[in-house]
């Protein structure tokens, strides 16, 4: 039995799965059971889908200009915590973790998303989950963000009797948004 090394990068409804050189391998939809083989259009699995070559031309240079040798794999609606319309571009590049760049429709850079180990986040952060959300069990995942004005937010999944929700704390220890 071959072992496969994989990774994974979760962008909200779906997961993308790349090989140990970071090629993309395929698209997992979290609310569907099934796995769905990557195409050369990937961003079509998704709905709420943004077809690559209908981003805005600011995505492009943004990427090209901040992440060189990174790739667009799939582009996708995903809102805000706040509920505003956002796009979740994923992107990729051999040897690096995949990474989440969400814009504006209109396509201004908003924040850069990576999944680190929640060891990672602030002890501020980390004193709140443990009082204000004891009663909650938090995913061990959680989402670094790293805003456009290069401040700090951490997006941690909390789960409570079947029940979900999402928090997102600046690096003090602040609730920024939850829903």
């Amino acid at each position: 039995d071959k072992k496969v090394i994989t990774y994974e990068a979760e962008v909200k409804d779906f997961d993308l799965i790349f090989d140990a050189q970071g090629s993309f391998i395929k698209m997992k939809n979290e609310d569907k059971e099934h796995n769905e083989l990557a195409t050369n259009n990937t961003s079509s699995i998704v709905s709420g889908k943004v077809e690559i070559n209908s981003l805005p031309q600011s995505v492009n240079l943004f990427v090209a200009d901040n992440y060189g040798g990174y790739k667009i794999e799939g582009a996708a609606h995903d809102p805000m915590c706040n509920g505003d319309d956002a796009i979740d571009v994923a992107i990729t590049k051999v040897g690096s973790k995949p990474l989440s760049l969400i814009f504006t429709p209109q396509g201004t850079f908003i924040q850069q998303e990576e999944d680190v180990n929640i060891e990672i986040a602030p002890s501020n952060v980390m004193k709140v989950l443990k009082t204000k959300y004891a009663d909650y069990t938090a995913d061990q995942q959680i989402e670094k963000l790293t805003l456009a004005d290069k401040s700090e937010q951490y997006l941690v999944d909390l789960s409570k009797n079947g029940v979900n929700k999402e928090v997102i704390f600046d690096a003090k220890g602040n609730v920024v948004c939850e829903h």
